[in-house]
Order: structure tokens, then sequence, then C-alpha cells
């Protein structure tokens, strides 16, 4: 605002570095930032240094979508897990895995028995509708498959045997909530920021 004297707050909604999933400047005007980790403490004075930015507010905030989900896993600590559940939940973004090898990947894991979720980004339900009616029109018939166009039911995140995702930050969430397997297709990473290397500091989800 250039009338009223605003102080500017953000929260993050992942817990990835900023240079990597944000875009350039994505946080230069704001007044304070709420960090996730020491991570982002680190790389936001790295680009105020680099960039010659005034300095930031950095509160040490943590992740509420997080503690959110580490308090709902104590009511399912107790549930049985079904070892048949795999969650699919893949970002979006050119080279996503559901567009590199989605409908082969469903196809593998139903013919072995399991039972699967797929959780798309709501981007990809937005932006690829043709990719999401041919997974449609060839799994929906199967009753092991679901494909989820909203929030993962509680009692199949907790229940699940493990999660298979590319570079979605839901990756991250499910190891640390759930403490168990995230396997990760090895597609090429999602680059928002052009000068990211500009900031010599390796992405959390890299590291």
């Amino acid at each position: 605002s250039k009338v009223f004297p605003v102080h500017y707050v953000y929260l993050f909604h992942s817990m990835f570095s900023i240079h990597s999933y944000l875009r350039k400047g994505a946080l230069d005007n704001f007044d304070a930032i709420f960090c996730v980790g020491k991570h982002h403490v680190d790389e936001i004075r790295e680009t105020e240094k680099t960039y010659n930015l005034k300095e930031k507010i950095l509160i040490n905030y943590g992740f509420g979508r997080l503690d959110f989900l580490l308090k709902e896993a104590e009511q399912y600590k107790d549930q049985k897990r079904d070892d048949k559940l795999i969650i699919i939940a893949p970002s979006y973004g050119e080279n996503n895995l559901l567009q590199e090898c989605g409908i082969e990947l469903i196809d593998i894991l139903l013919k072995s028995k399991f039972k699967v979720i797929l959780r798309p980004h709501y981007r990809i339900i937005r932006d690829s509708k043709e990719l999401i009616k041919s997974i449609e029109d060839r799994f929906n018939d199967n009753t092991r498959f679901l494909l989820e166009k909203g929030v993962i039911q509680s009692d199949d995140f907790h229940s699940s045997k493990c999660m298979i995702t590319d570079w979605s930050g839901i990756g991250m969430e499910y190891a640390f909530i759930k403490k168990n397997k995230v396997i990760f297709i090895d597609v090429p990473k999602k680059e928002m920021n052009d000068e990211s290397g500009k900031i010599d500091l390796e992405p959390i989800e890299i590291s």
C-alpha cells in the first residue's frame, strides 16, 4: 500500500527452500516472515546480502500444517497399517511424475494387488484435464483405485504403507509424521527461480 502504513507478514505453505520453490523477489517486500526453520532464516539473510535488500524481521515459527498433522497422528497411533495402501501425490509443473510415468505406475501397482490413492496437486487437476480424464477412464472401474481431488482422508493418510511423490512438499510432511517410507521419482527438479544459483545454499528438498 502506498497510502497506509501496512506491515506485511508472510507465512510459508511449504517447508521447501525459498530460493528454489519461490520466484525471484517473491519475499522482497514483506516486513516480517514466519520461518519454518533455520534454513529459511539462512536463505533469507543470504538473499538480502546478495541483492542488497532491507533486513526483515524473522520469526522462528515452525510449520502449522506439520503441527496439526502430528497432533492428528496421535489419534491414529493404534491404527493398524494397511500394507497394501499406497498414496501417489505428484506436484504440479512440467515433468511431474503423473505426466512422466503416472499411468504406468498406477497400472503396475494395481496389477501387484496394491490399493492406490492418487492425489494430484490441484493445479494438475486444473491444467491437465485430458490426463486426468484418461486416468479416470482407465482405472475408475478398479475398486482398488481412488482418485482424490480434495484432501486425503485422515484414515487413509495415517494407515498407508508408503507415499510415492516427486518434488512435492507433501513428501516431507509424510516423512516427518509417519516416520515411514517415501519413494521419490527422479524427475527433473521444479525450479521457479532462474537465479537460484546465486544463493550459495543447498535447498532443503535436495539435502
